[in-house]
């Protein structure tokens, strides 16, 4: 959980750096994160647990207009 207990400002930075390595050095990379609206910024794909099994999974643009995925974790 890169954001977990981090300044606002520095998570922009943070998320920044993780699309810069995806997108620059063409790696995938697996994000855990509670930031939900974080996250499906700057994912392609998420998956949302509820108490460890998967709840929601798809295309991370449409999950984050899912009325869903609003009341349960934005």
């Amino acid at each position: 959980e890169p954001s977990l207990g981090v300044a606002p400002k520095l998570v922009q930075d943070i998320a920044r750096s993780i699309v810069a390595i995806n997108r620059d050095e063409k790696v995938s990379v697996l994000l855990v994160e509670q930031n939900s609206r974080m996250a499906l910024r700057i994912s392609q794909r998420a998956y949302a647990l509820t108490t460890g099994s998967v709840a929601l999974n798809g295309n991370s643009a449409e999950l984050l207009t899912d009325d869903r995925v609003k009341r349960l974790y934005l």
